[in-house]
């Protein structure tokens, strides 16, 4: 029944919702376009700025603002991913958890739980949530001058409802971009990030196994769920493509991941390939062995993907395709758009260069479906 509440949503009648005036602008632009260019046009996402120099529990609360008329629909979601047998005792579990971390989350925490409506635990649970779930493709690739760039297209489950709320967000410290990145109304972490003139970052999910049994894990291990953790590496001043790749392949997290990480120097783009406790393998461009791209999914590099979700060959052959002279915005969004690496569940492609950062640009897709 949700599932299918879900992928209807869409479509309701915006004079059914009660909304703020600019997500109201954003659906009427929405459908719009739809109307001139499809079912399967693009929309960039609404984009926002936080001021990192003010009170970390006022950082997201117009963001909270304009989109509370979803908080239902996320309350929905989160319940039905845990068991309602356990989800009394995951949302104490979750309580704890504010207490273990660093600021500026227990504040943005509590910011976000007030703009949305939502219970603290629960606001918890849903970024423990996204951090766990997201079935990706990420590529990252070198052009014939010599130039990173790094795509990702976002998959989740619940796409019909994630692209309604999906936003840019770009960082400001002492009147500057620090870092920016593609997130979910409520999710205070960075899974697809990018801190110019430095490195961009983006995070494909790997044999997760259950989201409560990570939550748990997070508690007793005491560690950092991985999207603030990347958030908190783009944040760091002295932070660059080594240190990222270095960190990301060091430090302890909640669950076994992909990690995907581009620099501004020739042959600066990596695949942490994590479990745990550190990195299982680290695999890098290289120019003078035939690695102008590196394409990561959900599944081990060094093993042939499972038939039945073979994403990675399709965008392998849509890169060779397309040549490493056309790498650049048009090219590689035209290899995120390639089926099936583009699909039903896909929530936004985002291309990004850190030596360029204005490039950075994240689409809805399929915003008519």
């Amino acid at each position: 029944m949700l599932q299918k509440l879900l992928q209807e949503f869409p479509s309701h009648s915006i004079a059914q919702l009660k909304m703020s005036k600019p997500l109201f602008i954003f659906l009427a632009l929405a459908v719009f376009s739809c109307a001139i260019f499809g079912a399967n046009c693009q929309t960039e996402v609404p984009k926002y700025r936080i001021d990192l120099d003010q009170p970390a529990e006022t950082h997201w609360l117009k963001i909270g603002h304009d989109f509370a008329t979803y908080t239902p629909y996320l309350e929905n979601m989160l319940k039905e991913k845990i068991p309602s047998t356990i989800f009394p005792l995951a949302e104490k579990v979750a309580l704890y958890l504010d207490t273990i971390f660093e600021e500026p989350y227990p504040g943005e925490l509590r910011g976000v739980s007030k703009a949305v409506n939502m219970t603290l635990p629960d606001v918890i649970l849903l970024n423990l949530y996204y951090d766990l779930t997201a079935y990706c493709t990420s590529i990252v690739a070198q052009d014939d001058q010599g130039d990173i760039y790094h795509a990702r297209n976002l998959d989740y489950h619940d796409a019909a409802l994630l692209r309604n709320i999906s936003v840019h967000i770009d960082f400001i410290q002492n009147g500057k971009v620090a870092y920016s990145g593609a997130t979910f109304v409520g999710y205070i972490g960075i899974l697809t990030g990018q801190k110019p003139l430095a490195f961009t970052v983006t995070l494909d999910e790997r044999d997760k196994g259950f989201v409560w049994e990570n939550v748990f894990m997070l508690l007793l291990a005491k560690t950092t769920p991985v999207g603030f953790f990347l958030r908190s590496l783009l944040a760091n001043k002295d932070s660059n493509f080594d240190y990222a790749v270095q960190q990301i392949s060091e430090v302890e997290m909640i669950a076994p991941a992909y990690i995907i990480v581009g620099g501004v120097r020739k042959e600066e783009g990596a695949v942490v390939t994590r479990n745990r406790i550190k990195a299982l393998d680290v695999w890098k461009l290289n120019i003078s062995e035939g690695r102008w791209f590196l394409v990561e999914t959900n599944y081990d590099h060094w093993l042939p993907p499972p038939s039945g979700d073979d994403r990675r060959d399709p965008a392998i052959k849509a890169m060779n395709e397309m040549g490493q002279q056309n790498v650049g915005v048009k090219g590689l969004f035209n290899v995120m758009s390639t089926k099936p690496v583009l699909g039903s569940s896909t929530v936004y492609t985002a291309i990004m260069s850190a030596k360029f950062p204005s490039v950075f640009t994240t689409w809805r897709r399929d915003c008519c479906t």
